[in-house]
């Protein structure tokens, strides 16, 4: 009642805190960022990779963002398989691909040999055989 007084506050019931800003924002974690909503449509490609299980799911995710292009968007690991159609000491994992232009609609061709690219490449850097579905 003192303070509410002192500050002229309405005749209500007043609480009063003390923060520590510097932890708060320690703890708050990253800010999201907002975009705007794409205009045109997006693509949608998956490929399966069969290779050594000594190769890591998150290796294979950094070749295709590395040789994606700015068409790229998203990468995202969706299955994993070992079993009998898979031969030992190797696994199967298949990502889903989104492709996507910011300025237009992106052709049928365009994205076909962006993906054709990232197989390749994924073949290539990594001795992985690919199947794209």
């Amino acid at each position: 009642p003192i303070v509410r007084d002192n500050f002229d506050l309405p005749k209500k019931r007043v609480c009063v805190a003390e923060l520590d800003l510097e932890k708060l924002i320690a703890r708050s974690g990253t800010v999201p960022i907002y975009e705007k909503l794409p205009r045109f449509p997006s693509v949608d490609r998956d490929i399966a990779v069969v290779i050594s299980q000594a190769i890591s799911a998150e290796r294979i995710q950094n070749v295709i963002w590395q040789s994606g292009g700015a068409w790229l968007k998203r990468v995202t690991l969706f299955d994993q398989y070992t079993g009998e159609q898979i031969p030992a000491g190797k696994k199967s994992l298949a990502y889903s691909l989104t492709y996507q232009a910011e300025d237009r609609t992106l052709t049928d061709e365009e994205v076909n040999q962006a993906h054709a690219h990232i197989m390749q490449t994924v073949e290539r850097e990594l001795g992985a055989q690919v199947r794209a579905s």
